[in-house]
């Protein structure tokens, strides 16, 4: 089993491959975006792709190359066009607010999503301005294109 030393090893992110990894528990995740696999609702693994996310995990990182694998998962992954959450309420739907769409960086945007929509709902105004993430962006072609997706 490779353990990477915590100390000095960051989570890294190849962006031309959307490899990345970092030391979890006693080993290492390793995780990869399959670009060429169509929208939809799958979540079996896919094991020849695992097959190419090691080869590409070897040459990121050549102490991976002997890596062992403990458990693989595949999941959903939520996307928009843009690669960016939709915040804020859905004028077509009376009284709906939306927090979705946050393309994997979900866990780390939520405090301040609901921290931004919570001001929005009882001041009518917040302290950072979100209307370039509005639901409405998509129906104007004003999409706030992420540079960097994994």
């Amino acid at each position: 089993m490779v353990v990477l030393d915590r100390q000095n090893t960051p989570m890294t992110v190849d962006f031309q491959t959307s490899l990345y990894f970092h030391p979890e528990g006693d080993g290492v995740l390793i995780g990869m975006s399959d670009r060429e696999d169509p929208p939809g609702y799958g979540t079996d693994v896919n094991w020849d792709f695992l097959e190419k996310m090691f080869e590409q995990a070897a040459r990121r990182a050549p102490a991976l190359a002997g890596a062992g694998m403990k458990t693989a998962w595949a999941g959903l992954y939520e996307v928009t066009p843009d690669h960016q959450a939709i915040l804020g309420p859905v004028p077509e739907l009376e009284g709906f607010w939306c927090a979705a769409g946050f393309s994997g960086h979900g866990f780390m945007q939520a405090p301040a999503a609901a921290r931004l929509l919570s001001q929005l709902l009882l001041d009518h105004q917040s302290e950072i301005d979100i209307s370039p993430f509005a639901f409405a962006r998509f129906a104007k072609g004003a999409l706030v294109h992420e540079r960097n997706v994994i």
